[in-house]
């Protein structure tokens, strides 16, 4: 009888350690789903600068709107998930730009991408990407 306890008490906790881990990992991929579909961006948009001769000129739009990448055959389609949907791009004369990522669960923050530039201000300077 008390071995049987021993092996629900055991069971209970392995339950409970598991639902854990498989918890963080699911935190964790959301940060690199972030990271990978900004990286893929980031890779189409200096595809178009080197063919092109300079980045898309539009002034803060959501990232949806960068056709010229999907028209140029840069990307298939935007990079878009429940966070990275509202992200935004802004270059005013070609040589530089930003984006303007909004993070998908469990922080919904957002972090700016300066490519060529520094301190900008856009968008009210948030911190720096860690991607």
């Amino acid at each position: 009888m008390q071995m049987r306890r021993f092996f629900l008490v055991l069971g209970g906790f392995a339950i409970v350690a598991g639902s854990f881990f498989a918890t963080l990992f699911v935190i964790d991929n959301y940060g690199a789903a972030d990271a990978y579909q900004a990286k893929t961006l980031m890779s189409a948009l200096e595809e178009y600068r080197a063919a092109k001769g300079s980045y898309p000129v539009l002034a803060d739009v959501p990232v949806s709107e960068l056709k010229p990448l999907i028209d140029g055959k840069f990307l298939k389609t935007i990079p878009a998930n429940a966070g990275f949907a509202p992200s935004r791009y802004v270059s005013g004369d070609g040589k530089s730009y930003g984006l303007l990522i909004f993070m998908d669960a469990p922080s919904k923050d957002r972090c700016l991408i300066e490519v060529r530039a520094s301190k900008t201000g856009w968008w009210g300077q948030p911190a720096a990407c860690k991607f």
